[in-house]
């Protein structure tokens, strides 16, 4: 992963930013990571995984809890 400082990001965004269509460039400020530059598609998929994980995590919490559940639905 490439690794910039904000004020180099700034002054040569449009490289970075085509860059950052390959991989993710982690932005830092101060020496420290600051934040990640992503392709849309890269943080679309974060977002599908993530979606992912919440509706297995609800169909799980669902499960261990499904008696309790349909004692209160009656």
């Amino acid at each position: 992963m490439t690794k910039v400082t904000a004020s180099e990001l700034q002054k040569n965004f449009g490289k970075y930013q085509a860059h950052a269509q390959r991989e993710p460039v982690t932005v830092t400020s101060h020496g420290r990571d600051s934040v990640v530059l992503l392709s849309v598609d890269e943080y679309d998929r974060f977002r599908r995984l993530e979606d992912e994980m919440t509706d297995k995590m609800t169909d799980e919490r669902i499960a261990v809890h499904r008696d309790t559940l349909l004692k209160l639905a009656k």
